[in-house]
């Protein structure tokens, strides 16, 4: 049953899920990912879920030495470019209750960001 949640870092998400999300995110960074080394998988994340600090950490993480030359403001770029490449708007009918957003399938997402555009 859900459970209402104050605090968006409470919401756990099984940590078997989370492993098949993180390459997505992998592939979306384009060149500016560097490596996942410190990214939560089994065995060696003991918990069976990830929450959204983990998340937060993680991400940041696939940044790798990438991270230090990059502000705020361009953290947050990467972030809506990398979040608009790897999901789509959907509505089953105009104006219906039907809507959201979905993740697209792993083997049609493409980098957000190329050699050549840096």
């Amino acid at each position: 049953m859900l459970q209402r949640v104050s605090h968006l870092g409470h919401i756990p998400l099984a940590l078997e899920v989370y492993e098949q999300i993180m390459p997505v995110f992998q592939i979306a960074l384009g060149v500016y990912f560097q490596s996942s080394y410190y990214v939560a998988k089994a065995p060696v994340y003991k918990q069976d879920t990830v929450f959204f600090d983990r998340f937060c950490y993680d991400y940041v993480s696939l940044f790798g030495i990438n991270i230090l030359f990059l502000d705020v403001t361009q953290l947050e770029l990467i972030t809506r470019k990398v979040y608009s490449s790897i999901s789509y708007n959907f509505s089953f009918e105009a104006k219906s209750a039907n809507e959201g957003v979905g993740l697209i399938a792993l083997e049609c997402i493409r980098p957000a960001f190329k050699m050549e555009e840096l």
